[in-house]
């Protein structure tokens, strides 16, 4: 159990005789924050799921790999084992993914009935509408 008050935690803490607090679980309620967490420099979350197969991975630095046990980037995601979108984002009707299919080219688009967009500076620059046409510096091309 943990205070209610600004500064009081529950916490359920992990360690060895060298290292007295190595991880932990920690609830902060007034904050209403859970963390999960390595307390060494080079520590790693872990997450597993089916039989302790990995799932997924945050090293130290904040990078975070899904089927990727190393990530060099800040989101890196291994789609091999998956059978369909690596990356799938979806609000409402509209879904947007990105694909490495087949190990020989790449896909970005929409699985929705939805006009794709490329923006800069919050601006729409290039759309490639639901029927298949381009349009460079326009919404609606012809």
């Amino acid at each position: 159990m943990s205070g209610e008050s600004n500064g009081n935690t529950g916490s359920l803490i992990f360690g060895s005789q060298n290292d007295g607090n190595g991880a932990g679980v920690v609830w902060d309620y007034y904050n209403k924050i859970l963390n999960v967490k390595t307390q060494n420099s080079s520590g790693i979350l872990r997450f597993a799921s089916a039989n302790n197969s990995e799932a997924m991975r945050i090293l130290a630095n904040g990078n975070i790999g899904i089927g990727v046990t190393s990530p060099s980037f800040g989101l890196q995601i291994d789609g091999s084992n998956f059978g369909g979108d690596s990356f799938k984002i979806t609000r409402g009707t509209s879904s947007f993914y990105i694909l490495n299919a087949n190990d020989s080219y790449g896909v970005l688009g929409m699985s929705s009935n939805h006009d794709l967009q490329i923006r800069t500076n919050a601006t729409t620059r290039m759309t490639i509408d639901n029927a298949g046409k381009v349009g460079v510096g326009t919404t609606n091309p012809s």
